[in-house]
C-alpha cells in the first residue's frame, strides 16, 4: 500500500486579504490606529487612501479624537543662553518618525528676534519679541518655505485693540488655553504673588471674566492646558510631584484634583537624584510635558537647570513614561521652550490622492 495515501490531507486555510474587507469595516479599524499606522495604511491601496482621505472620514476622526497621540509630536525647539557671554543658540529636537513626514523646523522660521507663538495645522506662527512692534508670521513646517508675515488684526470696539495687543505681549512664559472661542491665561492682582486667578477672554463677545484657581493651586510653576474639551490646571507640587486639576463644566467653580506623577517615580526613571521640577510645555495633542530639571547638591542648594525631560501622559502605561531629551552646562539656560505638534485631520487634508 502507498504510505502517501495513508497521510492525512493538510487543510489550508488563509486569511482574507485586505481586499475582500468590507472599505468601511477597514475604516473602522484605521480610525483606531495611531498617526504613524493611519499614514501607513493610507499608502498600502487607492481605495483605502481614498477613503481615508475623504472628508467624512476626516470629520469623524476629529470628532472622536478624546485622547492622546504621542506620535502627532514632530519635535521640540528651544533656545540656549550661554553665561557670562549671552551668547543665544537655536536648538531643535527632532522626534523620530516612521513616516515620510517630519518637520522642517530651520532658523528660517526660529530665528531671533521672532519667537514661537502657537502651532495649528502644520503651520508655525512666530512672533516678533515684545520690546519690537507687534508682527506676525507663519511658516510651513513640512515644506520649510519662507515665512509669510501677516499683519495682526485685532476687535476695534473701544480699547480691546489695546487690551489684546497687551495681552499678546505678556503672554511670553505661560501657555494659554483654548476652550471653544474662549482664551485662557494665568493671571495674578500683584507681581510679587504666585499666579492665583484664570483670565478668560471670549474672542466673539469680547467679554474678560477672571475665576479663582482651585484652592492649594496658586503657584509659579503652572500650565493651562485644554485636555478632552475641559480646562485643566497642571501644577508643580514641591514635595509631591506633578498634579492635574479640571474645571468639570456641568457645576461652575468646582475642580477635581489627580496626581500625574511623583517626584520620586520621576527621578526613578529618568535615573536622577533629588531634583527640583519646572514645568516647561505641554501638548495638548500629543500628551506630552516637558520639564527642566534643577539637581539638588550636598549643601541643598541648586544649580541651574541642566536637564530636559519627556514626559508621556498618552501612553497606555500606568504611569507616565519619562525620556531625557538633552543635557546642558552648568551655566547654559534656555528660554522659548516649544512644542511643535501636527494635526491629524490637517496631515490628511493634505496629502495628495494616488
Amino acid at each position: 500500500m502507498n504510505n502517501s495515501t495513508m497521510s492525512p490531507k493538510r487543510c489550508k486555510c488563509s486569511w482574507p486579504s485586505p481586499e475582500s474587507l468590507p472599505v468601511d469595516l477597514l475604516l473602522e479599524i484605521v480610525a483606531r490606529a495611531d498617526f504613524t499606522t493611519l499614514v501607513r495604511c493610507a499608502a498600502t491601496g487607492k481605495i483605502l487612501r481614498h477613503a481615508i482621505l475623504a472628508t467624512a472620514f476626516r470629520r469623524n476622526l476629529a470628532a472622536d479624537a478624546t485622547g492622546f497621540d504621542p506620535t502627532l509630536l514632530l519635535g521640540v525647539s528651544y533656545r540656549e543662553i550661554n553665561y557670562p557671554t549671552y551668547a543665544r543658540t537655536q536648538r531643535v529636537i527632532q522626534t523620530p518618525m516612521q513616516t515620510q513626514f517630519r518637520a522642517h523646523l530651520d532658523a528660517d522660521c526660529l530665528r531671533t528676534p521672532f519667537k514661537p507663538v502657537t502651532s495649528r495645522d502644520g503651520l508655525l506662527v512666530v512672533r516678533r519679541h515684545p520690546y519690537y512692534d507687534v508682527e506676525l508670521r507663519t511658516c510651513d513646517a513640512f515644506t520649510a518655505k519662507s515665512p509669510i508675515s501677516h499683519p495682526p488684526s485685532f476687535p476695534t470696539r473701544g480699547s480691546m485693540s489695546c487690551s489684546v495687543s497687551a495681552m499678546l505681549a505678556h503672554c511670553d512664559y505661560y501657555c494659554s488655553a483654548v476652550i471653544g472661542r474662549t482664551v485662557h491665561w494665568p493671571c495674578r492682582v500683584n507681581y510679587m504673588q504666585d499666579w492665583d486667578q484664570i483670565l478668560a477672554l471670549d474672542a466673539d463677545a469680547g467679554d474678560a471674566t477672571v475665576m479663582e484657581l482651585p484652592s492649594g493651586c496658586s503657584s509659579n510653576r503652572l500650565l493651562l492646558a485644554q485636555v478632552r474639551g475641559q480646562l485643566c490646571v497642571l501644577v508643580q507640587e514641591e514635595s509631591r510631584g506633578i498634579a492635574m486639576w479640571t474645571l468639570a463644566p456641568s457645576v461652575a467653580g468646582t475642580w477635581s484634583r489627580q496626581v500625574v506623577i511623583s517626584n520620586m517615580e520621576i527621578e526613578r526613571q529618568a535615573g536622577l537624584g533629588t531634583s527640583m521640577y519646572l514645568l516647561g510645555r505641554f501638548g495638548e495633542r500629543s500628551g506630552v510635558l516637558i520639564l527642566n530639571v534643577v539637581l539638588r547638591l550636598s549643601n541643598q542648594t541648586y544649580r541651574s537647570p541642566r536637564y530636559l525631560i519627556r514626559l508621556d501622559l498618552g501612553t497606555k502605561e500606568e504611569t507616565p513614561v519619562v525620556t531625557c531629551l538633552a543635557t546642558r552646562g552648568s551655566e547654559v539656560y534656555l528660554e522659548d521652550l516649544f512644542l511643535h505638534e501636527i494635526d491629524l485631520n490637517s496631515l490628511l487634508q493634505s496629502m495628495k490622492h494616488f
